[in-house]
């Protein structure tokens, strides 16, 4: 038999389950609601928290709403959920995050600090696309930045024929995307840019952010469609990595190898897209070698044998750095034939009879490891000069 009280409890919790379902419903609804009070964005949510997708519930949703306490507000940003997020009853409206401030360009024109950041936008005819939905992250140089940099390279890059080089640095400045705060920064990351290339951006223990070869001097400036980072000064592009015929070309301790290659012809092959690892002979090393064996390889009419030697010294379709290397292994060669590669317990590396001196030097291309000898063929039957003088 059942109790009055039990059927009072089973009622209770019915009226109950109806009155969470109806709560639901009504803060669900994403598609008529009411405009976020801008006061939400003065210390209680960041707009990209809300504008990818979370939500904001809050008490009062009116126009003129006074949000002074936590207690008023709740932020959800869209990673915690926030696309699925349901008010609860005690903060029962949502509403759409809005954003009243200028975008970027408008806030960098109405920076007085930020006027030849502008001058260089118009230049570049950038204006337009730092204007768009974005989100972007700008690392937006100072008139100091600028005033850093010598009056003629200024004048370089503004010059309309120039366009091209100074939109690559103005890009360079230009995270497309996201909306980076402070807050959302590690120790360090790489992150890449508009112009394509990645720039490193550091955080101290004591909240400092060093962003490339600059410092952020002001931080987490909001715009309708991203962030401005203030900093101090103008990031300059990476240089770009010669390939590995010219790195050998500025190696002064390379001078020889470069002369056999290109006495071989090897220079357009080594100067393609690759990517190559080249176990690179010093002049101590080729200094090794008697007289007569160098000049016989520089011989053109021995061009083959000489190639063959070289392209005993690369791995072609990959560019193999120190830590990639096992213990012992096996390495097929440009010319075709093995070749021993070992690290040992200490890290040193042993490639066939020679010894890596300095590892890991990269090229556009690949990487050059410089070794102490020059590389022996294993088939010295087929190059009975080179062998014979190289083992003596």
């Amino acid at each position: 038999m059942v109790s009055p009280y039990s059927a009072l409890i089973f009622q209770t919790m019915q009226w109950a389950l109806w009155v969470v379902a109806v709560l639901r419903i009504s803060c669900a609804a994403s598609v008529s609601l009411p405009p976020c009070p801008p006061a939400i964005f003065t210390g209680f949510c960041h707009p990209w928290e809300l504008r990818d997708g979370g939500v904001a519930c809050v008490a009062d949703t009116s126009p003129g709403a006074k949000i002074t306490k936590p207690s008023q507000v709740q932020c959800v940003p869209k990673k915690n959920g926030g696309d699925q997020y349901k008010c609860p009853s005690w903060l029962p409206k949502m509403c759409q995050p809005v954003y009243n401030g200028p975008n970027i360009v408008g806030l960098a024109a109405a920076t007085p600090d930020l006027s030849t950041l502008v001058t260089a936008l118009k230049a570049g005819k950038l204006t337009g696309a730092l204007s768009g939905t974005g989100p972007f992250t700008v690392f937006a140089p100072s008139n100091e930045a600028f005033a850093k940099l010598p009056k003629s390279t200024l004048e370089h890059l503004l010059d309309p024929k120039n366009i091209k080089e100074l939109d690559a640095i103005l890009e360079y400045h230009v995270i497309a995307g996201a909306a980076v705060y402070k807050e959302d920064l590690k120790v360090d990351q790489n992150v890449k840019t508009l112009e394509g290339q990645e720039l490193e951006i550091k955080k101290t223990a004591s909240g400092q952010v060093i962003v490339g070869n600059s410092q952020v001097t002001t931080a987490d400036i909001d715009a309708s469609n991203g962030v401005v980072h203030i900093i101090d000064t103008v990031l300059m592009l990476p240089a770009p990595a010669k390939n590995i015929v010219d790195l050998a070309a500025d190696t002064p301790d390379l001078s020889i190898l470069v002369t056999a290659l290109k006495a071989g012809k090897l220079t357009a092959a080594l100067s393609g897209t690759g990517p190559f690892t080249v176990f690179a002979p010093s002049n101590e090393a080729f200094a090794k070698l008697p007289k007569s064996t160098l000049e016989h390889l520089l011989d053109p009419k021995n061009i083959k044998e000489l190639d063959a030697i070289l392209e005993y010294h690369v791995i072609a379709g990959a560019a193999i750095y120190k830590d990639d290397l096992k213990p012992d292994q096996n390495v097929k060669t440009l010319e075709g034939q093995e070749l021993d590669v070992k690290k040992t317990a200490s890290g040193q590396v042993l490639v066939g009879n020679s010894q890596v001196t300095t590892a890991d030097i990269k090229a556009s291309n690949g990487v050059v490891h410089i070794i102490d000898a020059v590389l022996v063929l294993p088939s010295p039957a087929a190059l009975p000069v080179l062998a014979a003088e190289i083992m003596v």
